[in-house]
């Protein structure tokens, strides 16, 4: 059985529109779906933007059936080669008529003086820009960051434009790039969006790139987890989100277009406890701008997992959270509360997957047993109990390698001089540098540092 898919892509000089049709397209999306920049994108093949985010969905929503994409607008052959390989897809195929081979879309040369950030808000982030910034002092930062939430994407604009922007440094506030997007609300089944990983920002950014050809486009993730080529060498393209190996495909496509960019994660070896420290002593000026929350009410919302995971960082660093209500951490129905009622109850097999995603148990294990419960007691005091017995609750081997740097991890993502730099830069700042092979062979809590020097 194949199933057909048109679709219909239409641009103005700030969106990118389209809609799908077809005996099951109401299967993909509720109705037309709309993309909208803060800048003039241009004559941009927005086609190759909607592919990439067609592609992965369809393989997602119709499994192992095939899928004929054909569009109004010829897709690059670039753009389905280096898409695909990304997604591994092999069910999904774009109708020859809806191909082209046309290339150098770039509407500017290389701007060897601009680095632009794929921006959260969170400590990955802040780190990643602060060591940019310290690495490239001359160069021009540029934020780029996409608004997009199922509690809606203006709500999510607001929420980060009043609570984080104004308290990032002026001269990088200024060169704010945003796109917005209403895809939450436009997909069938919103959990979908799970297929895009990285690849939706590098698409969705697309414009941009062609417009302003910055020499570097650095994401913060910290993807340490899905990092084992001693486990795995053969099979690089199991690291969906962040690998470098990955992301070398969009390098490609962009010089593809004419767009000589250079795609880098400074955080790759670099865990979320080592990102939260760099910050906090080694940018402190950038503390306030951390936007970890995912609500969109109020700065901080006490009920989501970041909160939660925020005060953890906090006092397994000994760092007072300044500016968050610590009153409403144990609000009923609030994380806080739900992690008291869980230890009161004895379903401690609940306790990481209330306070953290499956893929940071062991980093959040490992940061309870560091807790400072001296700065806890006059944080909450009438609370602070609970984080001693969660503590104890998911006690196991501590691993200060989940704490660190990875430097066998740095040298394999990064150029070897921003490596060099990024490691320093990170020693200096007080965290470890351990070797990934090294820190296996240890011998009870024995820690491994380089000099990097």
């Amino acid at each position: 059985m194949e199933n057909v898919i048109v679709v219909d892509v239409q641009t103005t000089e700030t969106k990118i529109m389209f809609t799908c049709s077809g005996d099951r397209a109401g299967e993909l999306f509720r109705g037309p779906a709309t993309i909208e920049y803060s800048f003039d994108i241009g004559d941009v093949p927005a086609q190759d933007v909607v592919f990439c985010l067609l592609a992965p969905l369809a393989v997602t929503v119709f499994g192992e059936e095939r899928v004929r994409l054909e569009f109004n607008r010829p897709v690059t052959r670039a753009a389905i080669g280096y898409f695909t390989l990304f997604h591994l897809l092999d069910t999904v195929y774009v109708a020859e008529d809806s191909i082209s081979d046309e290339e150098n879309w770039t509407f500017s040369k290389n701007n060897g003086e601009v680095v632009a950030h794929l921006y959260g808000g969170g400590k990955d982030s802040l780190a990643a820009y602060g060591m940019l910034d310290e690495i490239y002092p001359d160069a021009e930062h540029h934020l780029l960051r996409l608004h997009w939430s199922p509690y809606g994407a203006e709500k999510h604009q607001k929420a980060f434009d009043e609570g984080a922007l104004k308290f990032l440094p002026e001269k990088f506030a200024k060169n704010y790039f945003w796109a917005r997007s209403d895809l939450h609300k436009q997909l069938r089944t919103w959990d979908n969006c799970n297929c895009w990983h990285m690849a939706l920002y590098f698409a969705i950014f697309l414009p941009y790139v062609l417009k302003f050809a910055p020499r570097t486009m650095n994401f913060a993730y910290d993807a340490l987890e899905y990092y084992d080529p001693v486990r795995d060498p053969a099979k690089p393209f199991r690291f969906r989100r962040g690998h470098p190996v990955t992301t070398e495909l969009f390098e490609q496509y962009y010089r593809t277009l004419g767009a000589d960019t250079r795609i880098t994660d400074i955080s790759f070896g670099i865990t979320p406890n080592a990102h939260f420290r760099i910050v906090a002593r080694r940018y402190p000026e950038l503390f306030n701008a951390m936007y970890m929350c995912e609500g969109t009410d109020e700065r901080w919302c006490g009920f989501c997992q970041k909160c939660f995971q925020f005060i953890i960082y906090c006092l397994a660093n000994s760092i007072r959270p300044e500016g968050f209500p610590t009153e409403i951490l144990f609000k009923e129905g609030n994380r806080g509360a739900k992690v008291a009622e869980l230890l009161e109850s004895g379903e401690t097999n609940k306790l990481l997957p209330t306070i953290c995603a499956p893929i940071h148990f062991e980093a959040v294990r490992s940061m309870l047993q560091n807790l400072d419960l001296e700065l806890a007691k006059e944080c909450f005091p009438d609370h602070w109990q609970v984080f001693e017995k969660l503590r104890d609750a998911v006690a196991g081997n501590y691993e200060p390698r989940y704490l660190g740097v990875w430097k066998r991890a740095l040298d394999y993502a990064l150029p070897p001089l921003l490596a060099r730099g990024v490691g320093t830069i990170c020693m200096e700042a007080g965290v470890d540098v351990f070797d990934r092979v090294d820190i296996e062979r240890q011998v009870g809590n024995e820690r491994w540092v380089y000099d990097w020097k």
